[in-house]
């Protein structure tokens, strides 16, 4: 029998900087200014970094792509496919925080999931590379 809480992996604030850290190196690559938001598995804020240039809009919704992609597990690009295929539920992209565009990715460490990782300020394919590199830099981590 479970007890009255759940403990469970999350992303430690040293491992967000970790992603936060090769996720702007890669923006710094692709010569982009982006904002880059790590959340916890319940959707909490752990890190944000606003590059010096990075669009004002894209601190929220970096911040949106972290959410969906931790509320879900998937990739944000996932909804897009789903949005695609049953365009009725293209309303749920709207006016609320699910963002189904490249950007948004999981943070695991194995199978958990530990969080979500959200980047937002550039091309859909910019971003969606850099939050790919972003979570490449946890994975695999303890």
């Amino acid at each position: 029998m479970s007890g009255p809480t759940i403990d469970g992996p999350t992303v430690s604030a040293a491992g967000a900087s970790r992603v936060v850290e090769a996720a702007v190196r890669r923006a710094e690559e692709l010569g982009v200014a982006v904002v880059v938001w790590v959340v916890d598995p319940g959707g909490h804020d752990v890190a944000m970094l606003r590059m010096d240039g990075a669009p004002l809009l894209s601190r929220q919704v970096a911040r949106d792509k972290a959410w969906s992609s931790v509320a879900f597990g998937q990739p944000t690009t996932w909804w897009a496919t789903i949005i695609d295929d049953d365009p009725g539920l293209a309303a749920l992209g709207r006016g609320n925080r699910l963002m189904p565009v490249a950007g948004g990715v999981p943070l695991r460490v194995g199978s958990a999931l530990v969080g979500g990782l959200g980047v937002s300020g550039a091309s859909a394919e910019q971003d969606g590379d850099i939050a790919d590199t972003g979570a490449a830099a946890l994975a695999g981590t303890d």
